[in-house]
């Protein structure tokens, strides 16, 4: 299964390049984070990091320098552009292919798709023909949003041009049920067999990342999806004060620049720093290589979703909580073969009482340190409740009522004995009656901001 992210070269200060220890200290948060596959948008990065990838263990997929956006249909179809967009296809191979690391080659990002592509996919499997080809150009008008439609596009045998520019299904930003549902119809009819590789699929821009759980958890699901990288990284800010002193993470705006992309490079998992953001530390759960469930006999079932390796490289944290204080605790030393599962139910030594709330939680942590993480770092976790407290019902709170109006610029506020609002008043005049119904404003988000360049500072 590959869990990935995708990652730009970075630079962590204003003016200096990356050197190996910060491309490192990178891939170090990702592994940490059960991250385990880097999609290079949208160029091939530094050879350190392939370097790096090859002694830690991440699967790469390996993008051209071919990015052209809001003129991707134009430059597709272009002649004038077909060579470029094929060497540098061939030029990248040529650089990386004694990576082990890398998995597959990428034509580009957001191109279009137009001969020169199909004729960079045959050079790429000429050359290279142990590796896939990734192209998300061949595939935006059936899958990716807002161009294609499920199902009367999605749920259909892929044409001869499709299947000669990508050898996975590799759209940006499908819906969940979308691609749960052309994992069913490709399994049950056989009409694609390529597996279906997310190449974008959570945008982390602002208060962003929502249903990352429930992506993954298709992922291992659902045996023709094979993963998928989230848009992005690292939040890429500069480094700045403001008049008063105060630092801040600089981008689009802030330097009198207009027009501009307001936030929309801040958009990483990390800060420009490198300090990890809440969502990744979801991310590090929902990706989580054991997990655990329990049913209504408090049997606990451990699957091991590693695809190659058992768990005897692991050891089973479980405490027993009450109110949230351990009460007991023990270490587990079980060995799950790749895809398996195992049950287990734990004997507590403590008896519940009536009163009191008691969960089981269970950390799976290293035995021995690693390339990338310390003994005993916590690889993944689950936890459960138990018993729910029993609790008498509480006596009915009386309130007294509030018959002190509120005054504010000439009006009053009035309230009934049971609290609720009886009207507004100026002087003797009821300018409101009741029933007053709440009207509340919730603060904008980024997508509420229009399109990159008219993007208002808020």
């Amino acid at each position: 299964m590959l869990i990935g992210v995708n990652r730009h070269d970075h630079h962590p200060e204003n003016g200096k390049t990356c050197s190996r220890e910060d491309i490192r200290a990178e891939l170090v948060t990702m592994k940490r984070h059960n991250i385990n596959a880097i999609r290079t948008a949208h160029y091939p990065n530094d050879p350190v990091l392939l370097d790096l990838a090859d002694e830690l263990g991440f699967y790469v997929i390996d993008e051209a320098n071919v990015e052209c956006h809001a003129r991707w249909s134009e430059v597709a179809q272009h002649p004038r552009f077909f060579n470029a967009i094929v060497e540098r296809t061939t030029n990248m191979i040529a650089r990386d292919r004694n990576h082990p690391c890398i998995i597959g080659w990428s034509l580009g990002n957001e191109a279009g798709h137009g001969p020169a592509h199909d004729a960079a996919a045959a050079a790429a499997r000429h050359l290279d023909p142990s590796r896939f080809v990734h192209y998300e150009g061949a595939v935006a008008f059936r899958f990716s949003f807002p161009f294609g439609k499920a199902p009367e596009t999605t749920l259909q045998a892929p044409s001869a041009k499709e299947r000669s520019a990508t050898d996975v299904v590799c759209p940006m930003y499908p819906p969940i049920a979308d691609i749960v549902e052309w994992a069913d119809w490709a399994e049950a009819t056989g009409k694609d067999d390529r597996p279906l590789l997310l190449c974008e699929y959570s945008h982390a821009m602002g208060n962003s990342n929502g249903s990352l759980s429930a992506y993954v958890e298709a992922f291992f699901e659902r045996p023709a999806i094979a993963g998928g990288f989230i848009w992005d990284w690292r939040d890429q800010g500069l480094a700045e004060t403001d008049e008063n002193g105060r630092f801040y993470w600089a981008y689009g705006g802030h330097f009198g620049d207009q027009p501009n992309d307001a936030n929309f490079n801040i958009n990483g998992l990390v800060g420009p720093d490198g300090s990890p953001h809440p969502a990744l530390r979801e991310y590090q759960w929902a990706a989580r290589p054991v997990t655990a469930t329990r049913d209504a006999s408090n049997v606990i079932t451990l699957e091991n979703r590693r695809a190659f390796a058992d768990t005897s490289d692991l050891d089973l944290h479980w405490s027993l909580l009450r109110d949230g204080v351990m009460i007991e605790s023990g270490i587990e030393h079980p060995e799950i073969a790749a895809g398996e599962t195992l049950a287990i139910q734990p004997a507590f030594q403590t008896s519940f009482d009536e009163a009191s709330e008691w969960h089981l939680s269970i950390e799976w942590w290293l035995k021995t340190e690693t390339p990338w993480a310390p003994e005993g770092h916590c690889v993944a976790w689950d936890q459960f409740l138990l018993k729910a407290a029993t609790r008498a019902e509480p006596a009915p709170i009386r309130r007294r009522p509030m018959f002190r109006p509120l005054m504010h610029a000439g009006l009053e506020l009035e309230f009934a004995p049971d609290d609720t609002i009886s009207g507004i008043r100026r002087g003797d005049q009821l300018v409101v009656e009741t029933p007053i119904t709440p009207c509340l404003w919730r603060a904008p988000t980024d997508n509420d901001g229009g399109k990159p360049g008219t993007r208002p500072l808020f």
